[in-house]
């Protein structure tokens, strides 16, 4: 009794966007390479999947076999996600089902859980927001929330969701229900049969719908597109031609500044509060380079109470405190590990050198979050992407914390 819509979100499916080859993840990866650029432009990701699945809704509710009064969303992991997005932009959906996304975003911290650029959204944070929020922002309607016992979306908070959005939504005349599956992160048979029950439940009165034995068609025979690619259609567009657009337009608008401006221009978007204030600083172990040169370090508290990056001076002295007394200073400041970069290195100029390790380079990098062996900086998919990411939820970039002592209050 369903009709089903099956819509390729971008970068997947009939819709890829690169043909580069990538070791792992490449779907999120490159979600995160489009989620990225977006970004510069103001824009977020999530907003434009969000769009294709609520263009695929109108189309779903022209067909003449479809009853508009009855949509329905679900989808599993990304299209967890969607669902999520599409609950909270969309009045039409009366029942929606998110598998394999939703738990909440203090368990994905915890767990040092790097999520796609589209499962984070601007300034969520900032306004005190979790995921169950966007289930309730249509509320009341009928929602199932999916997970699995064994997934790195955590089960937990897939039942302390549960009890938030069932609080509210049955204040409103909505059902919610939760259903953990017994397996890894996915759709399996468990928690489409849950589906099934919960949207026959709804509109036929009836929970009782196993699955039938599915033999697939050949990948061929299902193409939508000429040989599956949307590359092939002369009217096609890629995603990044889009972005370009948009930075075109934006640079049009662009006014130019004096350098006073500037300052303050790069200060706002930056969120570093100026002027800068002075951080505390303690003194950390001194470390032996060579039978010449100490580096002496510094731990300085550029959040209240925490160390957040490291003030070493290379010097042929052991120092306990900086040399404020110094006439000349140079200020390495590394492109990853200054320890490494600087060496035995001391200028020739006579001057007294230190070197910075912001958060996240050098002695700053984290030990955690989905770590490659050896760690990668540079991985598109690790930690520095992650808590660059959680710095959007909170309204401040992280490199604003990397520039300024007390310019930011979020934390790796």
């Amino acid at each position: 009794g369903f009709a089903v819509l099956s819509v390729d979100p971008v970068e997947q499916g009939e819709r890829l966007q690169y043909r580069l080859p990538q070791k792992n993840m490449p779907g999120v990866c490159n979600h995160n390479l489009m989620g990225n650029r977006l970004a510069l432009c103001g824009e977020w990701f999530g907003s434009w999947r969000t769009w294709d699945a609520v263009r695929g809704l109108d189309y779903l509710a022209s067909r003449p076999e479809v009853d508009p009064a009855k949509l329905s969303v679900t989808g599993n992991s990304g299209g967890g996600t969607l669902t999520t997005w599409v609950a909270a932009a969309d009045p039409r959906p009366k029942a929606v089902a998110p598998s394999c996304y939703v738990t909440s975003w203090k368990h994905n911290i915890e767990n040092e859980l790097p999520a796609d650029i589209e499962q984070m959204p601007p300034r969520a944070f900032e306004f005190g927001l979790e995921m169950g929020d966007f289930l309730l922002a249509q509320a009341p309607r009928d929602m199932l929330i999916l997970g699995q016992k064994n997934d790195y979306f955590d089960p937990r908070g897939v039942v302390e969701t549960f009890h938030e959005v069932e609080r509210i939504n049955s204040l409103l005349g909505g059902k919610t229900q939760y259903f953990i599956g017994p397996c890894d992160h996915g759709y399996y048979q468990e928690n489409r049969e849950a589906m099934y029950r919960f949207l026959t439940g709804k509109y036929f009165g009836k929970a009782n719908a196993p699955e039938p034995k599915i033999t697939l068609p050949p990948l061929e025979s299902s193409f939508v597109l000429p040989e599956g690619h949307l590359e092939n259609l002369p009217t096609n567009k890629f995603q990044r031609a889009f972005t370009r657009d948009i930075g075109n337009e934006l640079a049009k608008k662009r006014k130019k500044l004096s350098a006073p401006q500037l300052r303050d221009a790069l200060a706002d978007v930056l969120k570093i509060k100026l002027p800068v204030a002075v951080p505390h600083y303690r003194v950390l172990r001194t470390i032996y380079m060579s039978a010449n040169i100490f580096r002496n370090r510094f731990g300085l508290e550029t959040e209240p109470g925490r160390i957040m990056s490291v003030l070493a001076c290379h010097d042929k002295r052991m120092l306990f405190h900086p040399d404020l007394e110094a006439k000349k200073i140079t200020l390495y400041v590394p492109s990853l590990d200054s320890c490494d970069e600087l060496g035995q290195r001391l200028p020739d100029d006579g001057s007294l050198l230190y070197a910075v390790d912001p958060r996240g380079i050098g002695e700053m990098m984290p030990s955690g979050t989905d770590q490659p062996i050896p760690r990668d900086f540079f991985s598109p998919y690790q930690f520095d992407y992650h808590y660059a990411a959680l710095g959007i939820m909170f309204g401040e970039p992280m490199i604003g914390g990397r520039e300024a002592p007390h310019g930011v209050t979020q934390c790796i």
